[in-house]
């Protein structure tokens, strides 16, 4: 027999949040906890009408159902929105001058100092717009520190610069055989500030994950 513990998330479906089977647990930890005797919850799954969904379950349309029919008037405003705005501003639109793009040169010295920091994902808008965007930046990422460890890159240690004979090809479609880190690091520290920041990631996309009713399993 298991006893849980819900929370809701934003489109008020109730998430899974702790799981026991320790009954005098459950008498004396001053909890709330639903008492259920049939399914086989986890962490991170969806609770409502009596059952356990996740994402592999057959039955799974209806969180989708739910969690869509609460997005779509939201994203019917924010078309519009985006349709106004275009309009008051067409000269934007069709520039008769070609863009043009300098290459950037990246000089070590001039780079901020990278610190893994916790607060830099603190203030994130819990919404599938985020989660959709730090998924990708997250997959960029996990590709990177793979390319780092694995794909045998040259390290310069006195011009801060890893170069890949073949470039490194991202999720987001962007190709780069040069990266450059800060004046102050050396090659290893520059490996670990990466590895620091895809553990924070991860973190925040649980965050984005459970607010948003998406399972975490």
């Amino acid at each position: 027999m298991n006893y849980v513990r819900t929370k809701q998330n934003n489109y008020g479906i109730n998430i899974v949040i702790d799981i026991t089977t320790n009954e005098n647990f459950v008498k004396t930890s001053g909890l709330e906890w639903i008492k259920v005797t049939t399914g086989s919850p986890a962490v991170g799954d969806y609770y409502y009408n009596d059952q356990f969904i996740n994402a592999d379950s057959s039955n799974y349309s209806i969180i989708r159902d739910l969690i869509f029919n609460q997005e779509e008037p939201n994203r019917i405003l924010r078309e519009k929105e985006e349709a106004e705005r275009l309009a008051q501003s067409p000269s934007t639109l069709d520039s008769p001058e070609p863009l043009e793009f300098t290459p950037q040169i990246i000089n070590p010295v001039d780079l901020p100092r990278p610190v893994a920091s916790a607060s830099l994902y603190e203030n994130i808008e819990m919404t599938q717009a985020e989660h959709d965007k730090w998924t990708k930046t997250n997959a960029n990422l996990k590709v990177l520190i793979d390319a780092l460890e694995n794909k045998n890159p040259t390290v310069d240690n006195t011009t801060k610069t890893v170069k890949f004979s073949t470039p490194i090809e991202f999720p987001d479609g962007v190709s780069q055989d040069k990266f450059t880190y800060h004046v102050d690091e050396q090659f290893s520290d520059y490996v670990q500030y990466l590895k620091d920041t895809d553990t924070l990631q991860n973190n925040l996309l649980i965050k984005l994950k459970t607010s948003l009713g998406i399972s975490t399993t």
